[in-house]
């Protein structure tokens, strides 16, 4: 019988060095009954990288996508038409806990959207802050929109989903210049009415380095600036089918003349724990 649970990735060129312990952690999983699905945007030689074993179970999908957001919104795309019940997403520079799967598709049974926490871990694989979000949040505490409008705790490799859920979204946004591809994503899928959950019972290991979009765990100039534009963004896409956003990004563009003085802030007390984009909390 076909697996009604997908994990689904996205490779390209350089993601190389992290892929043996990214697939080690897939194949360690206590939920057996997952398929794999690696939309391979350009690495050479991918299917070498993948453990025999996993293989059998393995589907590469080759496209030549214009970048992050047009590959995620791809993969998407092919999903919604494919049969699986539940979908799981991790990015393929980071690994996950053995019981990552097996918590979230619980969970999925009783609600549309599944975020687990994160533990921040750098370029070696060294932890640096363990369970990042559940220091600010409970376990099983409800997400509603309300709560993302100027934050983001949903990355493609700590959420999961139902296909149910993600068939009555386009994973294509309007606006070419979206950054943060999985809040505008979550934020679709939350103005359709389904509910979402966190769970600490399971962790995503989150690498930081200089290729990431997304950064957590310290506040600098340049992540106020990306800050800044990230939720220009994402408040341009969705200012003409909420109300709401079109009064963030006025407030928003009210801050703009602060970015010219961003050099003048004081960081040095600055908090360590904010959630994505909440930098901009800084353009006072």
């Amino acid at each position: 019988m076909k697996p009604n649970t997908l994990f689904f990735s996205v490779t390209y060129p350089g993601v190389h060095h992290y892929l043996e312990r990214f697939f080690h952690s897939l194949d360690s999983q206590t939920f057996p009954g997952f398929d794999i699905l690696i939309c391979n945007d350009g690495l050479p030689g991918l299917t070498s990288y993948i453990p025999t074993d996993l293989k059998p179970r393995t589907t590469v999908m080759n496209i030549n996508a214009t970048g992050p957001t047009d590959a995620r919104a791809q993969v998407l795309e092919y999903i919604k038409k494919q049969d699986y019940t539940f979908i799981i997403s991790g990015d393929a520079d980071d690994y996950f806990a053995a019981n990552r799967v097996e918590v979230c598709v619980k969970l999925l049974n009783e609600h549309a959207i599944v975020i687990n926490d994160v533990s921040i871990v750098d370029h070696e694989g060294t932890c640096l802050y363990d369970h990042y979000f559940s220091r600010r949040l409970e376990n099983e505490s409800s997400v509603e929109l309300d709560f993302l409008l100027d934050k983001n705790i949903f990355g493609l490799t700590n959420s999961s989903f139902r296909r149910d859920a993600l068939i009555r979204v386009d994973p294509k946004p309007l606006n070419p210049g979206i950054i943060a591809y999985d809040w505008f994503l979550v934020t679709s899928m939350l103005m359709q009415n389904y509910s979402a959950i966190f769970t600490d019972r399971t962790t995503s290991f989150y690498r930081q380095h200089e290729s990431n979009i997304a950064g957590l765990g310290k506040v600098t100039i340049g992540t106020i600036k990306k800050a800044y534009q990230v939720k220009k963004a994402h408040y341009t896409e969705f200012s003409s089918k909420d109300k709401r956003f079109q009064s963030l990004l006025h407030k928003l563009e009210h801050q703009a003349p602060l970015i010219h003085e961003i050099n003048r802030l004081n960081l040095k007390n600055a908090t360590n724990d904010l959630f994505w984009w909440e930098d901009t909390n800084y353009l006072k």
